[in-house]
Order: structure tokens, then C-alpha cells, then sequence
């Protein structure tokens, strides 16, 4: 299973609230306003929290392999005005919820989970900016920010002893900009110039996502493990389905996202 699915069955909470995984950031701001929106172009998701006493935005992204480590799941959490108090909390779950996992704390800005299932085994680092802790098995993490400072969070699949490119301190903001030229030097190249061009690209950059670039192949059941509640729900989960298995990231506060609303809405 490509590494990117493996990753989004770690953080299922939208399917199973009590057993199911979460990766979690959420900004403490009373009667906040949501707002979710893809970069124009491209295939990060930007979440806005709108409030009289402050703004905060969350940018999550999966870097391309010419940014150094494909696959891997990148937030960023920001106070555009006022000081935000945030929390944060990283909770995966591994081969469905079945498997058993061990977490392990390595320095203040590094956690390391192991899901073992039979012979199986994954391992994610996850990687900060701010200092977290362990609580029950789960990454915590509580931070504030001032207007126009940002945290980062790096969730990667650990793959043998070589140090990784996220180790870098300038990783989050170096892949930020080349996965953002990426996708838009990739859809620019599209000659479609007719009334529904904006639908047509965001639908090309979905199956793009969905694309092995080792075979050229397309995940075949994307919402796999989604609830099926209608052909208006589904299609709305398919046009979003980047989101959800290259990232599924949304904060738990708003559920995946739709181009103009949450999937939760449509489940009801």
C-alpha cells in the first residue's frame, strides 16, 4: 500500500469518533468562523478561524518528492492577528484501529509512534517547531502565537537510519514553496480555457494526487471506508478525495473539506 494511504488509514477519527485516529490543531477562539479553501492552483488546503478577539489559519500539505520527502503530512498553524492559544494533538491509529502501537518520546520536538499488526510494522516521527508531550499514547501539545507567527508540524514515515530531509529548520518553509510551484507549474500546462475551467482543474489536481508515480496507476476506492450517505454526499467526497487520502488532516472542528463547506455537513 502506497505510503500516503497508510498515512491517511492512521487518522480516521471522521469514521469512528471512539476508536478511530486524529491529528488534530485547533485554535482556542470563542464563536470562531470557519473557512476552508484550496491554494488557487494547487493542492494545499487552508483552514481560516474568524473571530472578533483574532484570525488563525492552518495550511496543510503532503510535499512532492522534488521537495525532499514525498508523502509525508506538513501543518502549519498561524495568529494573523492577535495572540491564538492553540492545541494540538497527534493520535494515530494503525491497520484499522486492530493493531497496537507504542509511542516514544525523543527530546521535546520529536515523537515517535510503531504500529506493529502480524509481522507488520510502520513507524512515524512526528516532528515540531513548539515542544509537545506525551498523554495516553498521544502527541500533545499546547502553544501560543503572536500576530503573524507560526508553528509547524511534520508527520513523516520513518524509512531506515538516514537522516531525513524534515530535520532541516527551514524543511517546512523550502517544501511549502516548491510543492506550491509544483502543482501550479503541473496544472498550467493545461490547454482547457472554456466555462468550467476552475471545476476541470481542481478534478485534474485530485486525480493527480491519486496517481502512483512509480506505475501511473490511480487509487481505485479513494472513500473506501467513508460513510456512503448519498450520490449528492459521495460526490462531494470525490471531489475532495485529495484531501482526504493524501492528508486527512482537517482540524477536528471541521471534518474534511468540501470546495465550500465540511464533509460533516453533508453526513448530517
Amino acid at each position: 500500500m502506497p505510503p500516503f494511504v497508510r498515512l491517511a488509514l492512521g487518522v480516521r477519527r471522521l469514521v469512528d469518533a471512539e476508536r478511530g485516529g486524529r491529528f488534530q490543531i485547533a485554535p482556542r477562539l470563542d464563536d470562531a468562523v470557519h473557512r476552508q479553501l484550496y491554494l488557487p492552483d494547487t493542492n494545499v488546503l487552508l483552514s481560516r478561524f474568524l473571530s472578533d478577539s483574532g484570525v488563525a489559519e492552518v495550511s496543510d500539505f503532503m510535499p512532492v518528492e522534488d521537495a525532499g520527502v514525498a508523502h509525508n503530512v506538513v501543518r502549519r498553524a498561524k495568529a494573523v492577528r492577535g495572540e491564538i492559544r492553540f492545541d494540538m494533538r497527534c493520535d494515530p491509529r494503525f491497520d484499522y484501529a486492530r493493531a497496537q502501537h507504542t509511542a516514544e518520546q525523543r527530546g521535546d520536538k520529536e515523537i515517535l509512534f510503531i504500529g506493529r499488526s502480524g509481522e507488520r510494522e510502520l513507524a512515524l516521527l512526528l516532528r515540531s517547531s513548539v515542544p509537545m508531550h506525551l498523554a495516553d499514547g498521544a502527541a500533545m501539545a499546547q502553544f501560543t502565537l503572536g500576530a503573524e507567527e507560526s508553528a509547524w508540524f511534520i508527520l513523516e514515515v520513518v524509512r531506515g537510519e538516514a537522516p531525513s530531509p524534515c530535520a532541516r529548520a527551514d524543511y517546512a518553509s523550502d517544501a511549502f514553496k516548491e510543492t506550491v510551484n509544483f502543482w501550479r507549474g503541473w496544472i498550467g500546462r493545461s490547454t482547457y480555457k472554456n466555462r468550467w475551467r476552475e471545476m476541470v482543474n481542481r478534478s485534474a489536481l485530485v486525480l493527480k494526487l491519486l496517481t502512483s508515480r512509480q506505475h501511473g496507476s490511480i487509487v481505485a476506492a479513494p472513500t473506501f471506508g467513508y460513510p456512503n450517505i448519498s450520490a449528492a454526499c459521495v460526490t462531494g467526497t470525490i471531489a475532495t478525495v485529495g484531501s482526504a487520502t493524501r492528508l486527512s488532516l482537517s482540524t477536528d472542528s471541521c471534518g474534511l473539506a468540501t470546495r465550500k463547506r465540511p464533509l460533516h455537513s453533508c453526513a448530517g
